[in-house]
C-alpha cells in the first residue's frame, strides 16, 4: 500500500510495479513472489523462467520451520527444490525471512549454490534505520526502523516490536506514513487501533495525522495517559524523557521510531541522546 498517492489503489501500484516484468528480455529470470496474489497474477503471463519464493508451499524457493531468536536475528530452513539448509539470519521479524527468500530465489538465478546463499544469508548485517537494533544511555531500547513506512511495513515493525519486547514494556514513536493519497486518514486510523490491539504500552505520533492515530488508539481502549500525539520533535522527545524520569520506561525495555523517510524520525533519536538534533533538516 505504498505509493497510493497518485496510483490510486493497490492495483494502481501493482500496475506500476509491473512494469518490471513487462520491461523484461526474453532472457530474463523473473523472481516471483507466491505468497502474494497480486504479483502471482501479474507473473503469470510471462514468458521467461520464473522463480518462485516465499513461505507457500509450492514454491521454489521457499522457508519452513520459522523461528525468531529475539534480538539475534530469525532460524528458518531453507529450501531451494529438494535441497534445504538451516539459515540463521540477522535480520528481525519474519518479513525479512521473506527478504531472505527473494535474495536468494536471485542469487539462485545468477547460478550460486544453496551453500553460498545460506553463507551470503548469514553475512547480512541491518543497514542503518532498518530494524537496527541501538541502545539509549538510559539503557533503553531501541528498534530504528526509521529509514521508510507504509501501512504494511509498520505492521511488520509492530510485531517485531512484540516479538523482541518480551516481559517488558513497549513505546512506539511513530511518524506520518506519506504518499498514501484519499486513503491517508483511514490507515492512519487503522494504525492507532493495531498499536492497541497488538498490547503495545505507548504511543507517540507525530506529524499531520498524530492526532488521528493517537485517537484512534484511544477509542479502542488505549490509556489516554500513555498516547500523545506530536507536531514537535523536541516535545515528543521532552515527553519520552519525562516517562524516563517518572519511571513509566526503565532499562531494558524497548522504542520502536519508525515514520516515513520525509519525516526524519532518526531526529527524535538524536534528541533523545544528545537533548539536540545534530542533523540539519527543516522543521524541529
Amino acid at each position: 500500500e505504498a505509493h497510493l498517492e497518485g496510483l490510486g489503489d493497490i492495483r494502481g501500484v501493482a500496475k506500476a510495479k509491473n512494469e518490471l516484468f513487462v520491461g523484461l528480455k526474453p532472457e530474463a529470470k523473473a523472481a516471483v513472489n507466491l505468497d502474494d496474489p497480486i504479483v502471482r497474477s501479474l507473473a503469470a503471463a510471462l514468458r521467461q523462467e520464473k522463480i518462485t519464493f516465499g513461505c507457500h508451499p509450492e514454491a521454489f524457493v521457499r522457508a519452513a520451520n520459522i523461528k525468531s531468536l529475539g534480538e539475534k536475528g530469525m532460524e528458518f530452513t531453507l529450501y531451494i527444490g529438494r535441497e534445504a539448509r538451516q539459515v540463521t539470519i540477522r535480520g528481525l521479524g519474519t518479513h525479512n525471512v521473506i527478504n531472505s527468500l527473494a535474495a536468494a530465489a536471485m542469487a539462485h538465478g545468477t547460478g550460486s549454490t544453496i551453500d553460498d546463499i545460506v553463507s551470503g544469508l548469514a553475512a547480512f548485517k541491518p543497514y542503518d534505520k532498518r530494524t537496527r537494533i541501538e541502545e539509549l544511555p538510559s539503557g533503553v531500547k531501541v528498534l530504528n526502523d526509521c529509514y521508510n513506512a507504509n501501512p504494511a511495513s509498520m505492521m511488520a515493525a509492530l510485531n517485531t516490536l512484540l516479538d523482541l519486547k518480551k516481559d517488558h514494556l513497549a513505546v512506539a514513536v511513530l511518524g506520518d506514513m506519506l504518499e498514501l493519497g484519499p486513503k491517508t486518514e483511514a490507515l492512519h486510523s487503522a494504525l492507532g487501533k493495531a498499536v492497541k490491539d497488538l498490547g503495545l504500552d505507548f504511543l507517540a505520533a507525530f506529524g499531520s495525522q498524530a492526532e488521528n492515530v493517537v485517537k484512534s488508539a484511544i477509542n479502542a481502549g488505549m490509556d489516554p495517559t500513555a498516547a500523545k500525539g506530536f507536531s514537535s520533535k523536541k516535545d515528543l522527545a521532552s515527553w519520552l524523557q519525562k516517562l524516563l524520569r517518572d519511571g513509566r520506561i526503565k532499562s531494558d525495555d524497548w522504542l520502536l521510531l519508525k515514520g516515513s523517510r520525509g519525516m526524519r524520525m532518526e531526529e527524535v533519536l538524536e534528541l533523545l541522546r544528545y537533548g539536540k538534533s545534530t542533523i540539519k533538516a527543516a522543521g524541529n
